[in-house]
């Protein structure tokens, strides 16, 4: 089954910067084990913000992507 590309916007992505930025305590400490419900409440909280459809899985593989660019660009 071919994979379906997934366009970010910018808006998004900055969100998504943004909130786990602010967020990185409670990333850490607060979900330690389990990212999963990070993810989902950041997903949701795109959602709600952009209407977009994004899911916490989706938004944690663009957070890794990003972080991988960046140090690939640094």
């Amino acid at each position: 089954m071919p994979r379906t590309q997934i366009i970010w916007g910018e808006a998004e992505t900055d969100f998504l910067v943004d909130e786990r930025k602010r967020r990185n305590y409670e990333y850490h400490y607060v979900f330690r084990r389990s990212k999963a419900e990070f993810w989902e409440s950041v997903s949701r909280k795109i959602q709600r913000n952009f209407s977009s459809d994004f899911t916490a899985r989706q938004c944690e593989g663009k957070f890794r992507n990003l972080i991988k660019e960046y140090r690939v660009s640094k």
